[in-house]
């Protein structure tokens, strides 16, 4: 139990208690009187000394009365609160957090320890019995990247204490407003059936994320906060964190890499260490560092840069060489990829436009093909590594980064990233809206374009005219890159874990082949499209909680070895999504499947806001009524309430006291 307001209750007690004490010792002014009797001199006496200033108080039941009064009304303007861990209710939810920051070594001995304990004394203190419809039981949902509920509501203890007990950690962030979103529905439907309100209990040590900037709100919800970890009002455990880490390569000297680092100071204090790179396993360079301590505007940081001589495909592995509150932050890798030109191939008729452009942008190889002899070929010898025929195309074995289509719609949506200029493929939701009148298509010009996308960074469409054939309809999941006056024109559009770039009009439509824009567009589509997450940086790596889309030649599922057993799903397309990343390290493949650089895949915390491991008080989150009104209030339980109906009832008391020793 905690107070909101002690120091307030303590200025009272401080003036109200001496008073009170004070008032038995005040002496009672008497009048003389003449009586005919002696026999209330001793009743006289007694109050004469009771009344004494300077004589030792008796003792006096309503004192003790009046004082117990007074110390419950003090307790009450101290606003006592409390996190309610064992409190009976016929519908429990209980919340686990089990995000990076549970594993912060402050706990017996991790946070997410005491989380466990504290769900399992709610468990054991639970009065609930059995119902035809189970609406009086139990639930139990864990958070992290994304909720997953563990137990449906059940009446069987003995179930959610073995749901509790298999909770394993992780090293994703934390986002409560899924999991709230994920109980509402339960919650909205037991309400509506039975006037009892669902009790919601939280067990996180406050470190969470709002993925929509709004509130956090769940209604027909009472909420109560458990907070685990170290107190707001102490100083958080030590902690550095690897914050950020890229590669880049040399563009002009492909050989050389500039690795890049970033380390947050958690501490109070500034603080001294060292950073250690390691490439395949060897120790490169060690790195001295000082970091300022961190302020109340958040931690202190420090960036790092080193420089290396390595052309091929390298295991980059950082590390912190100090020990703290969280091992998972100090840590960070990333799998170095090879410098690499791409493979492009151009189906059309004819066109001197691309095939400048797609020069100009320094590819290895580019191979132009008709479309007839495209609609000849099996689909899957185009894609990359996958290149196994005799070469009736000229090819070299190696298949396609990226394929160009100029005004010609494939029969078949290609396995490859692909580009359709003037032709809009077979893609569930996309359609093109031709205008009736094809003869006299409109000229204009184009109203907007995304700049932040990376295909159209540096690309200014402001005085290019097309005569466009009608606008683009696409699906909820694309991307719209450009519009003109007549409607969207340019998108992305993304299919079985492929890439398409959509353009409504043709090139030979247009005059933007004669201006500097157009091989910008060019350049940024094939690196962007044929490069993924290497056309940003050199290295690929991923974040825990992410969900990873890797190349396979086969049809076999894959296994990967690491912190944490990984399975893919059956490949389609060339491609098997992986699970989501539950814990950070590297993880390994022996298959060959799988090439390069995804037979290692370099999983990383990488998350300011979860290495910060100061726990929040008071955790702000919107409960509403029945009705459905939200509002934003602390979810900590007041009971000042309480402390007033004690002293209203020792009141009582005081007052059947007094009556009866003033009765005569």
């Amino acid at each position: 139990m905690s107070f909101l307001t002690p120091i307030t209750a303590a200025i009272a007690a401080a003036i109200a208690i001496p008073a009170l004490v004070l008032l038995y010792f005040l002496k009672l002014k008497r009048r003389r009187m003449s009586v005919a009797s002696t026999i209330l001199w001793k009743q006289s006496v007694q109050d004469l000394q009771v009344n004494s200033p300077f004589q030792k108080i008796k003792r006096n039941l309503l004192l003790f009365v009046q004082l117990l009064i007074l110390g419950l009304l003090l307790f009450a303007v101290a606003r006592p609160i409390i996190q309610a861990e064992v409190m009976p209710g016929k519908r429990i939810v209980i919340l686990i957090d089990h995000s990076g920051s549970m594993n912060a070594k402050d706990g017996s001995p991790t946070r997410l320890d005491d989380a466990k304990s504290a769900a399992l004394r709610i468990i054991n203190n639970l009065d609930i019995k059995q119902t035809a419809d189970n609406e009086n039981g139990a639930m139990i949902v864990t958070f992290a990247e994304r909720p997953q509920v563990l137990t449906k509501f059940t009446t069987n203890k003995a179930a959610l204490r073995n749901a509790v007990d298999m909770i394993q950690p992780t090293d994703q962030r934390s986002v409560l407003s899924l999991a709230l979103s994920v109980i509402e529905p339960e919650v909205l439907q037991r309400t509506s059936d039975s006037s009892t309100t669902t009790q919601v209990y939280i067990i996180s040590d406050g470190q969470v994320h709002n993925l929509n900037a709004r509130p956090l709100a769940i209604s027909g919800a009472d909420l109560q906060y458990v907070r685990v970890g170290t107190p707001e009002s102490e100083d958080p455990p030590k902690n550095l964190a690897i914050t950020a880490l890229s590669t880049r390569r040399d563009p002009d000297r492909p050989q050389y890499v500039q690795v890049y680092a970033k380390v947050n100071n958690y501490n109070h204090a500034k603080t001294q260490t060292s950073l250690t790179l390691r490439v395949n396993g060897k120790v490169a360079n060690v790195r001295p560092m000082t970091i300022n301590s961190a302020s109340s505007d958040g931690p202190a940081s420090s960036s790092v840069q080193f420089d290396l001589r390595f052309p091929g495909y390298a295991r980059i592995d950082l590390a912190i060489n100090s020990d703290d509150a969280l091992l998972s932050d100090n840590y960070a890798s990333t799998i170095l990829a090879p410098a690499k030109r791409l493979r492009v191939l151009l189906v059309t008729e004819g066109n001197a436009y691309w095939q400048l452009a797609l020069k100009s942008v320094g590819i290895r190889e580019l191979v132009t093909m008709r479309p007839r002899k495209y609609e000849n070929q099996d689909l899957s010898t185009l894609m990359r590594g996958g290149w196994d025929t005799s070469g009736l195309i000229g090819a070299t074995g190696e298949g396609f980064d990226v394929i160009v289509f100029d005004s010609y719609t494939p029969s078949k949506l290609p396995p490859v990233n692909s580009i359709f200029m003037g032709g809009v493929p077979s893609v569930n939701e996309l359609e093109l809206k031709a205008f009736s009148n094809q003869d006299n298509l409109p000229v204009t010009g184009f109203l907007s374009w995304e700049r932040d996308h990376p295909v159209m960074v540096s690309v200014a469409l402001d005085d290019v005219m097309i005569r466009s054939p009608g606008w683009l309809a696409v699906p909820s999941n694309a991307k719209i890159l450009a519009t003109s006056e007549t409607g969207p024109v340019l998108a992305e559009v993304k299919q079985d874990g492929r890439h398409y770039l959509i353009s409504a009009f043709s090139l030979l439509d247009s005059r933007w082949p004669l201006h500097t824009s157009f091989p910008v567009f060019v350049d940024n589509a094939i690196q962007y499209l044929g490069l993924g997450k290497l056309a940003e940086q050199s290295g690929v790596s991923y974040q825990t909680g992410e969900v990873a889309t890797i190349p396979v030649l086969g049809k076999d599922q894959i296994q990967y070895t690491g912190p944490a057993a990984l399975s893919t799903a059956e490949p389609r397309q060339g491609l098997a999504i992986l699970d989501r990343f539950d814990r950070a390290g590297v993880y390994q493949t022996d298959s060959e499947s799988v090439e390069p650089p995804f037979n290692q895949l370099a999983v990383n915390m990488l998350d300011a806001q979860e290495s910060n491991l100061a726990t929040i008080d008071r955790l702000q989150v919107g409960a509403s009524a029945v009705q459905g009104q939200s509002t934003q209030s602390a979810i900590t339980r007041e009971i000042w309430h309480l402390f007033i109906w004690g002293a209203l009832i020792f009141l009582l008391i005081e007052w059947i006291l007094y009556t009866r020793r003033m009765h005569i």
